[in-house]
Parts: C-alpha cells; structure tokens; sequence
C-alpha cells in the first residue's frame, strides 16, 4: 500500500514535471502576448500624444490650459505668443487676472456659463495683449482633469480686425440710410 501511494505520487510528480515546460511556454506566450500588446498601446499613445502637440503648437489661435480654481497658466501654444506677445516664460505660473488678459468679472462669467453648460462656445470678451491695446476676442472653453485637478483648456480667437470693419460697415450703412432720407 505504501509502495503503491509513493509510485502514485511519483508518477503524478513526473507528470508534472513533464508538462512544466508546456505550461510555461504557453505561460510565455501569454506574458509576450500582454507584453506585445502593451507596447502596442504605448506607441499609439505616444503618436497621439504626438498629433496633439502638433495640433496644439501649429494653431495660430491663443490655445492653452490654466487651472480652473486661480486662471494660472500650466501651458500655452506659439498663437498664444504671436497674439498676445506674451512668451510662455512670461505666461507660465501667473494668472490671466495677474497678467491682464480679462478682468475677473469676466473670467468669472465665462467659468460660471462653463460650470452651467459645460462647454464655453464664442463668448466675446476684450482681449488686453502685452502692448496694453485692447482687441475683441471669442473664448472657447471646456473642462479637463490634469494633475488631479480641474483645468480649463482654453482658445481665444482675435476677431479684432473682423470686428473694426463690422463696426466700418455699420457706419457706412447708417450714413447711407442718412443719404437717403435726405433724398427727395
């Protein structure tokens, strides 16, 4: 009885050993399988990471993030730079409000009409730039999560010049309708 519980165990043991090899070989396969998969995901990551940075630097609008709760700047694109004429060494760690962007009252608005819709879509505002000269702008803004706190990611288009020959052909229009009253 003993001598036939050992040969059992025996056998089974052998058993076991013979089929270690395939257990991890098919063991590898998985692990390779997970590993290949994950370097998949990693280079698609890295090639999106890739078209966004692009995307973000080639636009020519004023594109950036600011933390929600103080406007402080974590990061703005070269638009920001050709629009504004602030640098991102001048820009980053301040606020909007320190810098003068907009006024609070402003920038409160635009983050309680966010807060209530979840997205900002062409909210005028006057842009001051660094000369000090104030532009007509649109605001463009929704909520992301980075850091572990909420940011704004922001675009501010300059319609100033768009605004300057509205505002030329409004008067144009006024003084026509003028003309033509005085007209018999």
């Amino acid at each position: 009885h003993w001598l036939c519980h050992n040969t059992c165990f025996l056998s089974a043991f052998i058993g076991w050993l013979v089929g270690r090899p395939q257990r991890i070989q098919r063991h590898n396969r998985q692990l390779q399988q997970q590993i290949d998969e994950r370097a998949k995901a990693e280079q698609e990551l890295r090639l999106s990471e890739q078209k966004y940075a692009s995307i973000f630097q080639l636009m020519p609008d004023m594109v950036g993030i600011t933390r929600l709760t103080d406007g402080c700047f974590l990061e703005i694109n070269a638009g920001f730079t050709l629009v504004s004429g602030w640098n991102a060494e001048e820009v980053i760690g301040q606020t909007s409000i320190k810098l003068g962007l907009w006024t609070l009252d402003v920038r409160k608005q635009a983050v309680a009409m966010l807060q209530e819709h979840g997205r900002v879509e062409n909210f005028p505002f006057l842009l001051r730039i660094k000369s000090g000269e104030q532009r007509h702008a649109l605001m463009f803004l929704t909520l992301i999560r980075l850091h572990d706190q909420d940011c704004l990611y922001f675009m501010a288009r300059d319609i100033n010049e768009l605004k300057v020959a509205q505002l030329h052909l409004e008067r144009e229009q006024a003084r026509l309708r003028n003309l033509l009253q005085t007209v018999p």
